[in-house]
C-alpha cells in the first residue's frame, strides 16, 4: 500500500520533504518506488518512522540523531530513504521506532538494532551507539521485537521466548530486578 502523514512536522518527521505541519493527510513519495506493508513511529522523541515494504526493505526518515535511522549518519531525512548497509539483501518481517533507537527482524530471525546505546538498550553487550544496523549476535530465531525509552523486548518466532534488555527502571525488563541489561536475557 502507500502511506499518508499529517501533523507536526518538525525535523522532517512525516516524511513530506520539509518540516511543516500538516493539517490533512498527504502521500509520501518512495523512492525507488515500493508498495509498503507496515510502519513504526517514535513516540515522545524529535519523530522518526520505520517502514517495511512488501518486498522487506527498509526505508527511514525523520530525526537521525543517535544513529536511529540507520543511514550512517545522524543527519534529519526529510523523505524516506531506503537503508542499506547490513541489511541490504535482507528480507525484514518486523520493525520498531523506539524513543533514541530503532530495531528489525529478518525473515531468517536475525534482530539488528541501531541509535543510542545508552543502558545496553541496544543488546551488544555495551552501551555504545550504532549508525548502522548491527546484528544482536547472542540471539537467533527471533520473530518480533518491540523498543521502548530505553529497553527493547524480543520474541522468538515460535512465541515461547521473550527476551528483554535496556534499562531496567521500575522492574519494567521483568527479571525481578532493576539493573540494566546489555545483552538480551531471558525473561
Amino acid at each position: 500500500g502507500f502511506v499518508k502523514a499529517c501533523g507536526k512536522g518538525s525535523y522532517g518527521r512525516l516524511g513530506l520533504g520539509d518540516s511543516n505541519n500538516q493539517s490533512a493527510p498527504k502521500k509520501l513519495t518512495f523512492e525507488p518506488h515500493r508498495n509498503i506493508r507496515k510502519i513504526s513511529s517514535s513516540k515522545g522523541s524529535d519523530g522518526h518512522t520505520l517502514a517495511v515494504t512488501t518486498e522487506g526493505d527498509i526505508f527511514s526518515w525523520g530525526d537521525g540523531d543517535y544513529g536511529k535511522l540507520g543511514h550512517g549518519n545522524s543527519a534529519t531525512q526529510k523523505y524516506p530513504k531506503l537503508i542499506q548497509g547490513p541489511l541490504l539483501g535482507k528480507i525484514v518481517v518486523c520493525v520498531s521506532a523506539g524513543y533514541r533507537h530503532s530495531a528489525s527482524v529478518t525473515s531468517d530471525g536475525e534482530l539488528y538494532t541501531w541509535g543510542e546505546g545508552d543502558f545496553g538498550r541496544l543488546g551488544h553487550s555495551d552501551s555504545h551507539s550504532r549508525n548502522l544496523p548491527a546484528l544482536v549476535k547472542d540471539i537467533s530465531s527471533v520473530g518480533q521485537v518491540a523498543c521502548g525509552s530505553s529497553h527493547t523486548i524480543a520474541v522468538s518466532q515460535d512465541g515461547r521466548t521473550v527476551w528483554s534488555f535496556g534499562g531496567g527502571d521500575n522492574g519494567k525488563l521483568g527479571h525481578g530486578e532493576t539493573n540494566r541489561v546489555y545483552r538480551p536475557k531471558v525473561i
